[in-house]
């Protein structure tokens, strides 16, 4: 199970989905937008093996179109696969 912590100032990605294809989007997706907030915002990315955390994210991140299609694919993905992901929020 992978769950997602979604908040203001951080976004939290712990634990492993259990699914390969699961796993891998939600890999492909954390780790694009964990670049991006990590070399243009300066927001601070911490990794390890199942967990990744974007802190310091800016106060509009979740208004950006990145933001918001980050947001609408995870949802997508854990309707889908709702024993494998869980949001919090």
């Amino acid at each position: 199970m992978t769950t997602i912590t979604l908040q203001p100032d951080k976004i939290i990605f712990d634990g492993h989905a259990g699914k390969p294809e699961v796993c891998h989007s939600l890999s492909a997706i954390s780790q694009m937008v964990a670049g991006y907030l990590a070399e243009k915002k300066n927001s601070r990315v911490h990794i390890q093996d199942g967990h990744l955390e974007m802190r310091d994210i800016p106060d509009d991140f979740f208004c950006t179109n990145l933001g918001k299609a980050m947001v609408m694919a995870l949802f997508d993905i854990a309707d889908q696969y709702p024993q494998y992901v869980k949001i919090r929020r």
